[in-house]
């Protein structure tokens, strides 16, 4: 574990409900630049990974621990999970601050009950608070709760000293709820990209595409589009296949296949529709996180066709040198989608347009498939660890150990009780992205 022998206490505290396979790479990195502890909630179980809607029990097959210092809470909360408000429950996180004193405390999101109990600790403690998510104005909400979050969030984000926005679209929505710009700091949304590029450039190496190609009746040369993720509807997954056999109707000389890595309650629709073309359509079900960069490999273009609050999926495909066809729903196209250079993007919802988009990818990562890789290589430099590090350090250094910045008169707002409808907010947590 790193070790900064000048400083005994952590400079930077951070409070996630559990840990996450994508947040623990940058916590690593960030352990070696800065004195930091993690603060963990929920211990989530196999079952609790089932429910979440991967449709089976199991355990990350990645450390998600290592190299960094963290402690687990003890949750009080009569139902413990991560899927509604008062499932993470800390009313010791009090006297765990002030005997570690940080100087600011990192949270995700606002939308656990946890949350508020450590923004009202840190104010009686003068600590800062920098808090990291990523909703967007284009995730579907109902009008009462569009217009609750229209009276009350323009005062609640006030509350945070710092908020790091992982890309265009998540700055737009924290600009739309009026966080003023000196409090905004580009923070990106990222994956491990050394990992996922070392892991497929492996398994080209050792043949592990060609044995995937192989057991699935797929030819060495044939086109290959690959969904990750939950099979679920919100996440577009019959329209990528109605488009996709759309595309292979009208084009039946081209040698094209579609992928869905993953499991959920869609599973069975999408094996009924595609029942007469079992030798185009494959569903090698769930595959683990050391799995992936195989499977990235193998494939030509990645299809994200549904709603996400950003997608990091298509990071990782990034990473193992994979354009990305993503939907207009999908929260990082602004950020990691240059249209025709690292992928397309398509109107959700629009099964004609996406079947048009399909062919385009075809033709344009035939046509040129290292100017895709090149390209991809140029986005990963920007949305990797170190560079969500720097941004993180600026904030950090940023903030000083003045008073709190809380608006007069706003203190109430630091009851997680008073404010039953955060519970339809986003949080950066993997669930959403798989």
């Amino acid at each position: 574990m790193p070790s900064h022998p000048l400083e005994s206490r952590p400079r930077l505290g951070v409070l996630l409900s559990h840990p996450v396979q994508y947040i623990s790479p940058w916590l690593r990195e960030l352990s070696t630049h800065l004195p930091m502890k993690v603060y963990y909630v929920h211990r989530q179980t196999p079952e609790d990974q089932a429910k979440a809607g991967f449709n089976r029990s199991f355990d990350w097959n990645v450390p998600l621990l290592d190299g960094y210092d963290y402690a687990w809470l003890s949750n009080a909360a009569r139902r413990p999970g991560v899927d509604h408000l008062f499932g993470c429950d800390v009313p010791d996180i009090d006297d765990i601050l002030a005997d570690d004193r940080p100087d600011a405390v990192l949270v995700f999101g606002w939308r656990h009950k946890c949350v508020w109990q450590t923004l009202r600790a840190c104010r009686r403690l003068n600590i800062k608070v920098l808090a990291r998510g990523d909703s967007t104005l284009e995730q579907p909400r109902s009008l009462p709760t569009r217009l609750v979050k229209r009276l009350v969030y323009p005062s609640l984000l006030q509350l945070f000293d710092a908020h790091l926005y992982v890309g265009r679209e998540n700055r737009r929505y924290l600009e739309h709820y009026k966080v003023p710009n000196d409090r905004l700091y580009f923070v990106p949304h990222v994956v491990d990209n050394d990992w996922f590029a070392a892991g497929s450039a492996t398994a080209r190496a050792r043949g592990i595409t060609l044995h995937h190609r192989k057991r699935l009746g797929i030819e060495p040369g044939a086109f290959v589009f690959l969904y990750v993720g939950k099979l679920t509807a919100r996440k577009g997954v019959c329209d990528f296949l109605n488009a996709f056999l759309t595309a292979r109707r009208r084009h039946p000389r081209e040698d094209i296949h579609a992928i869905f890595i993953g499991d959920g309650p869609m599973r069975r629709n999408l094996l009924e529709l595609s029942s007469k073309y079992t030798g185009n359509v494959h569903f090698p079900g769930f595959r683990n996180q050391r799995e992936l960069p195989g499977w990235y490999a193998m494939a030509d273009s990645l299809v994200l066709p549904g709603c996400e609050s950003w997608g990091l999926v298509v990071n990782e495909a990034a990473a193992c040198g994979l354009p990305a066809l993503v939907s207009d729903r999908v929260g990082c196209r602004a950020d990691m989608i240059d249209e025709g250079a690292t992928g397309l993007i398509f109107p959700h919802g629009d099964v004609e347009a996406l079947t048009r988009k399909l062919q385009e990818m075809h033709r344009l990562v035939v046509e040129g498939r290292d100017q895709f890789a090149m390209r991809l290589q140029e986005k990963c430099r920007t949305f990797s660890t170190s560079r969500a590090t720097q941004g993180l350090r600026a904030a950090l250094g940023r903030l000083s150990a003045n008073a709190p910045t809380i608006p007069h008169g706003h203190e109430h707002l630091l009851d997680p009780r008073a404010h039953p409808p955060l519970v339809h907010a986003r949080t950066n947590r993997r669930s959403s992205d798989t």
